[in-house]
Parts: C-alpha cells; structure tokens; sequence
C-alpha cells in the first residue's frame, strides 16, 4: 500500500501535481502508519517481546522444515481466524476433568495469561513455519515440562501431563477447535481434501508430543472426539475458567469490546454438548445473523492489520551480536591521535595524545576534575556492555551445542552475569549512568523498550528473594492410589524449577541491543576524551608532574609490575 502511494507521487509530478492529490496521499501514509502501530501492538501482545526476533529468525532460517509452503497447516495457523481457534480450543480442553486438573493446579493462567499466550504461540509458529531443529527443541521443552506436571483432581483421581490419553484429547480439542475457526472465519476456507491434509499435518506434531495415533482426516477427528464425551463435563474450575475467558479477561476497558466480538464468535464454534456443561446459551438467530458476520469482521479487521509491514520499517533490526566492540570512530578535520590500547589483560584504556606528541614512554597521572567523571563511567560502562557481547556469543556457543553436550551450569552463570552487567549500566545513584532515554534513541525495530524493561524484571528476579516462593518451588503431598482402601500421606514431595529461561533469540536480542548501546557510549566518550584533554591543559603543569605516577605510557614491555602505582594509593590532580 505504501508501495502505491510512492507511484502515485512519481505519477503527479509528471502530471502535474493537484491539490487533493497531495492529501490523499498525506492520508493514505497516516492511514498506513496507524495500520502498522495497531498490527505491532496485536503482535506484541501475542507474541511479547522477543516476538520480532523470533520472528525474523523463523522467517530467515535456513534448513528443513516439517512443512512445506503449500501444506494446509501453514495456511489455517497463519491465519487470524485462530484468534477465535484458541479460545474455542482453551473452552473445549477445559471440559475434560483432568486436564482441568492439570491446568488449574500447574498454570499461571491467571497471574500470567500473556506469558502463557506468548509461549503457546511460539510453540504453534516454530511447529507449523520454523527450522525442524528449532521445533524438535521446542516439542522437546513442552515435554520436558510435562514430565514434571502430575497431580490429583478434586475428584481423587490423579493425573499426568504426559498420559498419552490426555494428550491425546488437548491434541484434537485443538485441532478441531482450530480448523473450524478456519472453516467459519478464514480469508480462505479449505476443501475436504485440505481439510483432511489440515488434520494430517497436525498429526505429525501430536505423534512428536506422545499422541499414539492421532487421527489423520477430518472423520477420523470427528470419531476421536466422539469417544471422549462419556468422560467429559464441567467442573467448578471449567467454569471458573469460563469466566475468566468470556466475563473477565485481563484486558484495559477499550480493548474489551473488539474481544467480547472474538470470544462471542468462539463459543459460537461449540457444539451444544459442550456449551452445556459451561452454562453457555445457544442461540441460533442471534448467532446467525449479530455473532457471526460481526466475527467474521472483527478477524479481517485484525488480519487487515496484522498483514501490515510495520509501523518503522525503515528502522534497520537488532544486529548480530558482534566480536567485539571497536570504539575508534572516523572524525571530520584535524583529530588528535585516539587509540584502544589494553596495558594489561582485563583492563582497556581510552587514550587521546597530541598527534605531535613522541612515541616514547610518559608519565601519566590521575585526574581528578568533573569531566573525568564523566569520562570514566561512560568507559565503565562500555566496559560492562562488552562484557555482556562477549557473555552473549560465548552463551550462543553453549547452547548451540547438543543438549547432552551442553554445560547445565554454565548458561545460567553466563546469562546470570550478562544481565546483571547490562541492567548495571543503568544504576541510579551518584554515577551518571545510562537512561530509558538512551534505549529509546536506538535506531533500532521492534519492541526494544519492551525487551529492555522485561531485562531489568529478569534482573530484579535474580538478585531478589522471592515474595511467592511457589513460583520458585512446589511442596506436593504423595498420596497412596486412590483405589486403595486406606487412603494416606506417605510423604512429601518437592518440585524446584528454575523461574530463568534462556533461549537463544533473548540472548541475540541482549547482545544486539547491548552492541547499539556500546557503540552509543563510545561516540559519546570520544567526544567526552576532547574536553577532559582541554581541562587537564588548564591544570598547573608543575602540580601535575608532582602528583606520584600511575604507569608509563606505552608501557614498557620490561616494566616491573611492582613499580606502578595503583591509581587509588596516589593523589589526583584536580582544578
């Protein structure tokens, strides 16, 4: 569309520009703009902060994948209509008792319903478009986390995440939920034969989870579905979930009327053996004519936005994280000789010499006046922002390895060390520091600040104990079969996770954003060097070789370490 717009520009001139024209285009670009800001923000709520990332790395990742192009799968989950699928799909698992169970006692869906949203729909695009590497690993965290999800209903029964018969009943709930969103609401709805291909794909995934036979056309889904309702009803926690999709979603009140339009739209999906139980009407007229036209506009409003490029697209993306950070910078007129220049291991100097100046070993001594401050914290925090580049490529490494391979320790205690040195770069206190401010001047694409403000949440989980520790550990009762005539507690059972996830798009995403910080920082300390240069000529030139020496410079390469002095144990020269 913007595309169209710059044509019919080229056009008018050669024409000869009239008057509305130029306002026609002026509203299409405001038209254009604000189509992108509603998109990004649709994206960034489902996907969260490291959606674009994500994204990016799916798109442009080579390999094999599970699926080709033309497969029925990509178009269903690529279309918006599976904002109606989900909730239909969340509202038809619910009704079975244990996976209620398992989701009621297990998942923060009420304190983090967004998290669980964002992970379950980069779950369903690395499956359905991503690189077959990255969906083995995906399907392999799912079921890592299932191994550790077991429990009893309130009913006495127990259950396990991992059971292959539950699997199998979340597996066609979605399935089934999925496609007839797709059926009633896709831009394109399939034939029988794709709709069969749709569930045949969709059976590859279930068999990668632990499904054992999942059903491959869409009789077959139907059937399955069929022999699961003896075991199916509502229970208090059905309903209670109920509620919460369809009366009370955690959404600001002006969203809240386009989302009634979605959820009306999905409960119209549900058979009325599964309304029922929920306490949901049937009303065939209200549905015909109100819920399903206004769904039907509502998912081609959200597609019509979500299909837009986005709002800053000219706005280069997250770099790769890069070696190592060369903070010499090309300057216009007469520069005095800046060099990058490391004395000793584990310390990087800054230096700015008069061009003239010889090539043999100086004295140098401490400076103490304002804008040496101002210098030595904007080296300190280059210092930390290199830490965290060279942190995040080592991290990259660690876990680009197989996970038999991999160091159990090690990319915890390197994402650990990273994120503490970036969000240290942004202390408050007496240093002068880095600010939001500075995030917000990247030239960089996607939901930085985003990104930027879930790093520093990441840090305050890290150094802070936490107020909730069941979000850090479960304490179970086991409990003896419940067939069993005496029923007791034979003990007690702890479950410990870690609440810190790494993956490999944050650690890119940190270290790019860190790299654009770095390079910020240095272009503000070259400039910085100048002026502490002009104060310290200012200074008494007798005072200053008074003042007992920090080094030589250069170093000599035979310089005993013992005969220089450490920076704190002389004095400093200051104005």
């Amino acid at each position: 569309m913007a595309g169209a717009g710059r044509a019919a520009a080229g056009a008018g001139r050669r024409r000869g520009w009239k008057r509305g024209d130029n306002e026609k285009v002026g509203n299409q670009r405001s038209a254009d703009r604000l189509r992108g800001r509603i998109g990004a923000a649709i994206f960034e709520r489902v996907a969260g902060p490291q959606g674009p990332t994500r994204r990016r790395r799916i798109a442009q990742a080579g390999g094999e994948r599970w699926f080709a192009e033309d497969r029925p799968v990509r178009q269903v989950q690529g279309d918006s209509s599976m904002f109606v699928g989900g909730i239909s799909a969340l509202l038809l698992q619910s009704l079975h008792p244990l996976a209620m169970a398992a989701v009621a006692q297990h998942s923060d869906y009420r304190g983090d319903p967004w998290g669980r949203l964002q992970r379950t729909s980069y779950f369903l695009a690395v499956t359905t478009f991503g690189q077959a590497a990255d969906a083995e690993e995906a399907i392999a965290r799912v079921k890592a986390v299932h191994r550790h999800v077991t429990g009893t209903a309130p009913d006495g029964r127990p259950y396990a995440a991992s059971d292959p018969h539950l699997l199998t009943w979340v597996h066609i709930a979605e399935a089934d939920s999925f496609l007839r969103a797709h059926t009633r609401f896709g831009a394109h709805p399939l034939d029988q034969a794709g709709r069969d291909g749709y569930v045949a794909d969709m059976a590859q995934i279930g068999l990668k989870l632990g499904v054992p036979d999942p059903p491959r056309t869409e009789a077959e889904l139907a059937e399955r579905i069929g022999q699961y309702l003896a075991e199916l009803t509502a229970t208090a926690e059905a309903r209670d979930a109920a509620r919460f999709l369809l009366v009370n979603p955690p959404l600001p009140a002006i969203v809240r009327a386009p989302y009634g339009v979605l959820a009306a739209a999905a409960v119209s999906l549900l058979p009325g053996w599964a309304r029922r139980p929920l306490h949901l009407p049937r009303l065939p007229v209200t549905e015909a004519v109100v819920v399903r036209p206004a769904g039907r506009a509502m998912v081609q409003a959200i597609r019509w936005a979500t299909s837009a490029p986005p709002a800053d697209s000219e706005t280069p993306e997250v770099p790769e994280v890069p070696a190592r950070l060369d903070v010499r910078r090309e300057r216009a007129g007469p520069v005095r000789g800046s060099r990058h220049l490391s004395p000793r291991p584990n310390e990087e100097w800054l230096t700015t010499m008069d061009a003239a100046s010889p090539e043999k070993p100086m004295l140098t001594v401490a400076l103490d006046v304002p804008s040496a401050y101002i210098l030595a914290d904007q080296a300190a925090i280059i210092q930390d922002l290199q830490f965290v580049m060279d942190g995040c490529k080592r991290l990259l490494a660690e876990l680009a390895k197989p996970g038999e391979e991999r160091d159990q320790l090690l990319p915890l205690a390197i994402w650990t060390s990273a994120v503490v040195a970036y969000t240290r770069c942004f202390s408050k206190g007496k240093r002068f520091g880095l600010t939001t401010e500075d995030v917000q001047k990247l030239p960089l694409h996607g939901a930085v600040m985003k990104f930027h403000k879930w790093i520093l949440e990441e840090r305050n989980k890290m150094t802070a104990h936490s107020a909730n520790p069941f979000e850090i550990a479960k304490v179970a009762a086991a409990l003896t079969p419940a067939e069993q005539d005496k029923r007791r507690v034979e003990g007690i059972v702890i479950y410990a996770t870690s609440h810190i996830v790494i993956d490999d798009v944050g650690v890119q995403q940190l270290g790019g954003l860190a790299s654009e910080l770095a390079k910020q920082t240095a272009e503000k300390a070259q400039e910085q060097q100048d002026v502490v240069l002009k104060d310290a000529q200012q200074l008494n030139i007798d005072n200053l070789y008074k003042l007992p020496p920090l080094r030589t410079w250069p170093p000599t390469p035979d310089a005993d370490d013992d005969t220089q002095v450490d920076s704190d144990a002389g004095d400093k020269a200051s104005a």
